[in-house]
Formats: C-alpha cells, structure tokens, sequence
C-alpha cells in the first residue's frame, strides 16, 4: 500500500514538479548540450572530462529521450535521495532513545521532520546548476546514498552476526552503491568518502568495522559486476577511468 500511494503521489505531483523546475524550458548549448550527449554518447567509452553520462544515460532512456522529462526525473532522484538521507540522519540523532510511547513519538516526528527536510533541500542543492543533470547530479546522488549508508551503519544491531544480518547487507548495499555512483562523476570522491566514513565509523563500530567494510567491499564489486554487466559501464572502464584522471 505504501508503495503504491508513492508512486501514486509521484504521478499526481509530477506536473507540479515540472512547472516549478521549468522542466520544459530553454536549452544551454554549451555544458547543457555537453550533459545531453554524454547521456546519449556516440560510443560507450565517449567521455567529456570524466564519463559521468555512463549514470546519466539510463535515465535519459527512462525518459525517452525527452528532456523535460529527463529534467524532471532528475529532480525527483534527488527528492527520493535526499529523503533517505534526511531519514538516516534523523534515525542516527533518535537512535539511543528510549521506548516509551511518548519518546518514540517525538522520535518518528523528528525523523519525519528531517525526511521533509532532506527531501525538499536536495533539488535545492541543484537549484543553480543547468536543469540537465550533469557530473554534479551524479556525484551528489551518490554522496547522498553512501551518507545515507554510513549514517544506518553506525546503529546497526550488534547481537546478529554482520554477514547473516539482512539489515546489514541493506545497509553496506545502499552505502556501497553511493560510492560507487560517485565514480563515473568525480573519480576522487569514492576513496575520500570512504576514508571519511571509515575514520566515522571506527569510533561507532569499532571492532566490528572490519567485518562491515569486507561486507561493504563485496556490495561495491557486486555493483560493478552488475554495471559491466548491464553495459551502463563499458569493459575498458578502468581504462576510460584512468584517462580521465
């Protein structure tokens, strides 16, 4: 039912979205028209700077090759991103309160408020950026996802073992996806965040944090592996990579 009332909920706020995004206006022939052929590349290893369109691109084809719509599914990832986000960061300040009725009322509002928040504030994020998603988009998209993960990584129960834990697995899942959305954008941002997010774990999890980063670590070659193998990223990809360094 939930999902169901989200998808219904997307189709009725749809138009809304477009109309205050300007969705179906003006074009840039420039660094927008750059966005649009990186979405719809001549060849699988094309790249301007870094190959950022290998993220854009399946989106673009979601869309049909319109741009308006193309714009406006690029606001509502952001929408849903930074939703989760907003969610993660409210379920880590409530995490350690305590069962009662009234604490856990306060506990849903505050992760609800922050939901809101999150929601809300990631297409503002972009408000002064061109329409078109860009390398931008992409990198925020997986910052987002892998704080998200980090963030429900640091309260993750400790009495299930890590590898047998499906919450767990969701949760290296969502944080290794991030990371690994990052790549095609801005090469750099994978192996920062992840130093980042290790040093902020190592203080939530300590001696756990070994296990979780293997489990983390097996998510990000599953991901590849599905990338390669869906052909969003093309074989040479470490080469295409390295050449954008």
């Amino acid at each position: 039912m939930r999902i169901t009332g989200a998808v219904a909920g997307v189709a009725a706020l749809w138009p809304l979205v477009a109309v205050l995004f300007s969705s179906d206006r003006g074009i840039g022939f420039r660094d927008e028209g750059l966005y649009l052929l990186a979405a719809d590349p001549p060849t699988p290893t094309a790249r301007w700077v870094t190959p950022f369109g290998w993220h854009t691109a399946p989106f673009f084809d979601l869309a049909g090759h319109d741009i308006a719509r193309f714009r406006t599914l690029a606001v509502w990832m952001l929408v849903v991103t930074g939703g989760l986000f907003g969610w993660s960061v409210g379920r880590f300040i409530t995490a350690a309160e305590s069962t009662d009725s009234g604490t856990q009322r306060n506990a849903l509002f505050v992760r609800s408020a922050c939901t809101v928040i999150g929601a809300l504030g990631a297409p503002l994020l972009t408000s002064g950026l061109l329409r078109t998603p860009g390398y931008n988009w992409v990198n925020l998209i997986g910052l987002m996802l892998a704080a998200s993960g980090t963030l429900l990584a640091a309260n993750i129960d400790t009495t299930v073992p890590m590898w047998r834990s499906t919450v767990a697995h969701a949760v290296a899942a969502t944080l290794a996806l991030g990371v690994v959305f990052t790549v095609p954008a801005k090469p750099s941002s994978a192996p920062l965040f992840a130093l980042t997010a290790a040093v902020f774990l190592g203080f939530q999890m300590r001696r756990r944090l070994a296990v979780f980063t293997g489990l983390a670590a097996a998510w990000s070659a599953v991901w590849t592996a599905l990338a390669l193998a869906t052909r969003i990223w093309p074989v040479s990809f470490l080469r295409v990579l390295a050449s954008s360094a």
